[in-house]
């Protein structure tokens, strides 16, 4: 998100749509059937409720985003593994901190993804990859990426501490955040072609405001009527093959499910399970 807010304005007008157009004009209508029916043939071993057709199910959905995220990604297949390595690197530091996993392990994964992001953005970030990664540079992709982590950094180690209410909230909708940036960027920048682009510090202030505000709202309502959702969903999935005694019979957990995922209200300590 840093790296493409910041550079909204450094890239040639039209040049992401261009992209963009030039990729559907080259796709097999087909392909779209496809990649519906994989979906909901994996959610449906999901649901069965049997660990190995929820293994399948894991398994089919797993390698269909990887191999979306690879082949017909927005942004480059290097961007796009960058990206899942640094969010896995906070599982592997909670694992580490139980003890699941060794520290030195931990900081070996956490090192080696930044610096490999680090050669990865001065080697490949070239012309023709700025136009997918949004960025001016190689340099600029660098930054926004080391930011991103210096500012883990910080948060990692301010965890313990009293947090206001706001930022633990938006620790809830990051990941709404995170998936809805990108398409609402997509939609503000056709506005833009439509109403002009802004001139003058006041008119780009108005629109970043504009943007902040559509986007937290958005991922207010996901979070509240999917993500959450989900989660319930995923827990009562969860309890029921955990409690599912030898004879194959299943008893579910209610109160598992009962209990809803919700910021706290004022200042208080960040939880310590996730």
């Amino acid at each position: 998100m840093t790296a493409s807010s910041v550079t909204w304005q450094t890239l040639p007008a039209g040049a992401d749509t261009q992209a963009s157009e030039a990729d559907e004009h080259d796709r097999d209508p087909s392909e779209a059937n496809e990649v519906l029916v994989l979906p909901a043939v994996g959610l449906a071993f999901l649901l069965t409720g049997r660990r190995a057709a929820q293994l399948v199910g894991a398994t089919l959905l797993t390698g269909l985003g990887l191999v979306l995220m690879i082949a017909d990604g927005r942004s480059t297949p290097w961007e796009s593994m960058l990206i899942l390595a640094t969010m896995f690197s906070g599982t592997v530091i909670y694992r580490a901190e139980r003890g699941q996993i060794r520290v030195g392990a931990a900081w070996a994964y956490c090192g080696f993804v930044v610096v490999a992001g680090t050669m990865a953005g001065l080697l490949y970030d070239d012309k023709q990859a700025q136009i997918r990664t949004w960025t001016a540079s190689p340099l600029a992709w660098v930054s926004a990426f080391l930011a991103g982590w210096a500012l883990f950094a910080v948060a990692l180690l301010l965890r313990r501490r009293r947090m206001p209410g706001a930022l633990t909230w938006l620790g809830l909708v990051s990941f709404s955040v995170y998936l809805l940036h990108r398409p609402l960027i997509a939609t503000m920048s056709w506005a833009m072609e439509k109403m002009g682009h802004p001139h003058g510090v006041v008119q780009q202030l108005i629109w970043v405001g504009a943007f902040l505000t559509t986007l937290l709202v958005l991922s207010a309502l996901t979070y509240h009527l999917v993500e959450l959702p989900g989660q319930r969903l995923a827990r009562r999935l969860l309890n029921q093959d955990r409690d599912r005694p030898a004879g194959g019979s299943t008893v579910g957990s209610v109160a598992a499910e009962e209990q809803p995922v919700a910021p706290q209200r004022g200042r208080h300590r960040l939880p310590s399970h996730q």
